[in-house]
């Protein structure tokens, strides 16, 4: 949505969701770019922006998914600005102007792996993040399959809304 031309859906997409995120400590911005997931973290008490991707490039090539995120943070700080009569000083200045941290020590997914595993690592690092654990290398076993069978899991005996609970 942050891509769409229509600068006014754009706006409205932002600013609808931001009352919803203001008081929280962290903002969580999945990004799907070049069918690869990767994850910006917005800390609102430190200001810190942190950079997950589970497939970091090698030293010396051009970290385009960095550069992404960095569009993202970018993107929400300008529609911000624009948004200062219509929110005030305090909620249009939420967001930090600190730029983007690649977050070198995260999981990473193994060379042979399937190409969806970005996208369960990503949940689990949120996850982590929900639960107030430390976000690091080590996930639930190190395992994707793990990863995507406790998902499961966890979605199927939600109460009120999991399978378990609609029988």
């Amino acid at each position: 949505m942050l891509k769409n031309d229509n600068s006014n859906a754009q706006d409205k997409f932002v600013l609808d969701n931001f009352a919803t995120c203001k008081d929280c400590r962290y903002v969580h911005f999945p990004i799907c770019f070049r069918a690869h997931w990767t994850l910006v973290v917005y800390d609102t008490k430190t200001g810190l922006w942190n950079h997950y991707n589970s497939m970091r490039p090698r030293v010396g090539l051009e970290n385009k998914h960095l550069k992404e995120a960095v569009f993202v943070r970018d993107t929400i700080i300008e529609i911000q600005r624009g948004a200062v009569g219509v929110l005030g000083d305090d909620d249009a200045t939420q967001f930090g102007q600190l730029g983007v941290e690649a977050v070198t020590d995260c999981p990473q997914q193994k060379h042979d792996s399937y190409m969806e595993d970005c996208a369960i690592i990503m949940c689990a690092v949120m996850r982590q993040y929900v639960h107030h654990m430390d976000v690091n290398r080590s996930l639930q076993g190190d395992n994707c399959i793990i990863l995507r069978a406790n998902m499961v899991k966890g979605f199927v005996n939600d109460h009120g809304r999991g399978l378990k609970d609609s029988a």
